[in-house]
């Protein structure tokens, strides 16, 4: 989810076969995550929510598990489940799916 439209990143998403809501008229996170996890039958439980702004401390603060980059502002720190090492756009993505991957046992 991003308030920003990037072709990139659609066309990454699509690649990958994953969901993806980005441009201006995006509600707030928070809406469009529970319509998310609604339409896909799961709850905040089921999930890991990656975030790193201001923004993102709504969907941060559900009771599913949060992930942060090292380069966050203190506040999405101070909720964040895991801190990472690596900032975002710098392999962040990466050394969380590393993370799960070690947590359920597998090697990535």
């Amino acid at each position: 989810m991003s308030k920003e439209s990037n072709s990139v990143v659609s066309a990454r998403a699509k690649k990958l076969g994953i969901d993806v809501v980005q441009g201006t008229g995006l509600k707030t996170k928070i809406e469009v995550l529970k319509s998310w996890l609604d339409a896909k039958g799961l709850k905040p439980e089921d999930i890991l929510f990656m975030g790193n702004d201001l923004n993102d401390l709504d969907c941060m603060a559900l009771d599913s598990f949060s992930v942060s980059p090292a380069s966050v502002c203190t506040q999405v720190k101070n909720i964040a489940d895991k801190i990472l090492f690596r900032n975002g756009g710098c392999g962040a993505v990466r050394e969380c799916l590393e993370f799960v991957a070690a947590t359920l046992g597998q090697n990535f």
